[in-house]
C-alpha cells in the first residue's frame, strides 16, 4: 500500500462506560489489562504493524487514566522509536460516539479518509485488503462487517456489492454479520447533517442510517477473529487470542 496512504489517522473511540472487567476500580474499557498491557496499547500495536502511526483517542469518561498512560514521556518515545503521532482528546464525559467525531472533525477533515475503531475491539482484520476495499467500491464509508452470536444490531447486507441496506434489532443468528467496526470513512463524511455536536448524536444510530439511506455504506466481510470487552469471559478469551500471537 501507498505510503501516502499509511499516513491517514486511526481514530479510536475510548469514551465509553467505565468497567470494573480485569480489576476492581472503574477504568475505562481501553485500559483493561492483558499481561500488564492496556488492551488500547494492542490495538495501536497491531495497526502499527500494518504501518500506520497516527493516532487520535477519544476520551470520555474515567479519561485520567488513558492521559496518564499517554503522557509526555510515552509520547516523546513512541514518536523517537516508531515515528507515532498522538493525540488524546477529552470529548465529553457524557458524549455518544457521533458528538466525539464531530469534535474531531478539525484533525480529520484535511485526510481524505480515516479509519475509525472501537477502545475495547479486537480483531485480525487484514487493514490493507480493507482500505483497497473501499477505495475500490468508492463509496463514502465501509464498515467491517463480522459473525458475533449475541444480540447487536445485524447489518442488511444485499447482493454480491455487499451495500448496506439497513439494520435490524433481533438475536444474532451464527449465520448473520453484525457491525464489527474497523470503518473506513472519507472525509466528506464530517459534513454530514447527522454528524453534530449535540451530546445525543450517535454515530451507530444516526451517521451510519444516513449513510444507508443514501446508499453511501458498503461492508466489508471479516471471516476471521474479532471480539469486543464486555465480561471476564471476552477478556479471558481476548487474552488467549493475543498470547498465540
Amino acid at each position: 500500500m501507498k505510503e501516502e496512504v499509511k499516513n491517514i489517522p486511526v481514530v479510536i473511540l475510548a469514551g465509553g462506560n467505565g468497567t470494573r472487567v480485569g480489576t476492581g476500580n472503574l477504568i475505562p474499557k481501553p485500559m483493561a489489562e492483558i499481561n500488564h498491557i492496556p488492551l488500547i496499547q494492542y490495538i495501536m500495536d497491531y495497526f502499527s504493524g500494518f504501518g500506520f502511526r497516527k493516532f487520535v483517542i477519544a476520551m470520555g469518561n474515567y479519561s485520567e487514566s488513558i492521559s496518564s498512560y499517554f503522557n509526555a514521556d510515552y509520547k516523546a518515545q513512541y514518536a523517537e522509536k516508531y515515528g507515532w503521532e498522538i493525540e488524546n482528546l477529552p470529548t465529553g464525559i457524557n458524549d455518544n460516539t457521533g458528538s466525539r467525531i464531530y469534535q474531531l472533525s478539525h484533525l480529520l477533515k484535511k485526510y481524505p479518509f480515516f479509519i475509525l475503531t472501537y477502545g475495547d475491539v479486537i480483531a485480525d482484520v487484514n487493514l490493507n485488503e480493507l482500505i483497497e476495499f473501499h477505495l475500490a467500491h468508492g463509496k463514502m464509508a465501509t464498515v467491517t462487517a463480522v459473525h458475533y452470536p449475541t444480540r447487536f444490531r445485524i447489518l442488511g447486507l444485499y447482493g454480491s456489492n455487499d451495500e448496506v441496506r439497513g439494520f435490524a434489532d433481533k438475536p444474532v443468528l451464527q449465520k448473520d454479520f453484525i457491525n464489527g467496526g474497523f470503518y473506513i470513512l472519507n472525509n466528506e463524511v464530517l459534513q454530514m447533517k447527522s454528524l453534530t455536536q449535540d451530546p445525543a448524536c450517535s454515530f451507530e444510530r444516526h451517521v451510519l442510517e444516513e449513510l444507508v439511506s443514501m446508499r453511501e455504506l458498503i461492508a466489508y466481510r471479516h471471516e476471521g477473529y474479532w471480539q469486543s470487552l464486555d465480561t471476564e469471559r471476552d477478556l479471558e478469551g481476548i487474552k488467549q487470542f493475543l498470547l498465540k500471537k
